[in-house]
């Protein structure tokens, strides 16, 4: 549907889907951006009956079969106050891809992937911010945010 739009107007559209628990179902045949809201979905209605679960039920996570079959994927949250446990989010589905899902594009999940989907700046490695974890990585449940140095506010934050 999109592709024809964009044939008939001549124009690029940017279209991306945020919840799309079934995606996985379309994942070779989508060309447009996915926000998984949540990241492991849960079958909480009738219309959510053909979700991918995940271990120890089934092999593959929707985010896997997403990113496997080449769709620019990020993890979304249904509420703010979930934001908090996004890294651990990200670290539950690379746990759960058994090294299908690298560390980077684990991060790349819930970071650069969403800025590119939504247009946010800056979307590149060069203007981005960079958080320094004591303890291990953003991923790690013992890591401690230490400082932020953020180049687009010109400014170092050190957290101890």
């Amino acid at each position: 549907m999109k592709a024809d739009i964009e044939d008939r107007k001549g124009s690029y559209m940017r279209m991306v889907f945020s919840g799309a628990t079934e995606a996985h179902l379309l994942a070779k045949e989508i060309s447009v951006g996915i926000i998984l809201t949540p990241s492991r979905p849960f079958p909480t209605a009738w219309e959510d009956r053909r979700i991918l679960p995940g271990p120890p039920i089934s092999n593959d996570t929707a985010v896997l079969k997403l990113v496997e079959a080449g769709v620019n994927v990020g993890i979304g949250v249904q509420d703010a106050w979930a934001a908090r446990n996004t890294r651990f989010d990200v670290a539950l589905v690379a746990a759960e891809s058994r090294g299908r899902i690298t560390p980077r594009q684990a991060h790349a999940l819930a970071s650069t992937n969403l800025e590119k989907l939504l247009g946010v700046w800056p979307a590149d490695e060069e203007h981005g911010d960079l958080v320094v974890y004591d303890g291990g990585s953003a991923t790690d449940l013992s890591s401690k945010v230490v400082a932020v140095i953020s180049q687009q506010r010109n400014h170092v934050e050190l957290l101890f």
